[in-house]
């Protein structure tokens, strides 16, 4: 696995990397949190449960809670084994955390290369129909559109409204108030649902 070599070797720093994205790898800020500390713990060569339950604040109970669950979800495993006294201890692995991160950083750089393919297409578009090469300033507000995650389909359609001697920022302008505004009501539409549903 190369971001455990990387962890390993180069002290890539995955602990930040948890408590910046837990949501997005499922986690709660709970998890992430202990799971960090099970990284810093390993990094000492430390890698049983007793430790994990010591260096929290959280009590016993909770911090059990949390290991099962984080085992259930996969990202780690527990075992016992016996020591040097031949006394059992229950220790944790943490090399299905480091395949759930490799595995979340590989389908990011993807979802990048294919955002960044889609902003070429917007820019061909753009160019073509403008006559013209676009500036710095308008391939960033290009990138604006993209940062909103604005769809293409509603990119090209915002452009095809507009002729060829309209500015990108009044279609910037059109496609930003027009997308957002429908999100807006699309949201408070949502909330306006849920309080007349809670009254039923």
């Amino acid at each position: 696995m190369i971001v455990k070599k990387l962890y390993d070797e180069y002290d890539l720093n995955l602990e930040r990397l948890l408590l910046n994205e837990y949501a997005r790898l499922n986690l709660t800020y709970e998890e992430a949190s202990i799971l960090s500390l099970m990284f810093s713990l390993y990094k000492k060569k430390d890698s049983k449960l007793s430790s994990v339950i010591k260096k929290t604040e959280r009590n016993k109970e909770e911090v059990e809670k949390i290991l099962n669950t984080l085992d259930d979800k996969a990202f780690i495993s527990l075992h016992t084994e016996h020591n040097d006294k031949g006394k059992q201890v229950e220790i944790f692995v943490l090399d299905n955390c480091f395949s759930i991160i490799e595995n979340f950083l590989e389908t990011e750089e993807k979802k990048e290369k294919k955002e960044d393919s889609e902003v070429s297409k917007i820019v061909l578009l753009l160019e073509k129909k403008m006559n013209k090469t676009l500036s710095v300033n308008e391939l960033l507000e290009v990138k604006k559109w993209f940062v909103e995650k604005i769809p293409t389909s509603e990119i090209i359609s915002a452009i095809d409204k507009f002729n060829s001697k309209s500015s990108l920022y009044k279609i910037s302008s059109f496609l930003l108030e027009e997308y957002i505004e429908k999100e807006e009501v699309d949201e408070k539409t949502k909330n306006l649902l849920d309080k007349l549903y809670d009254k039923l």
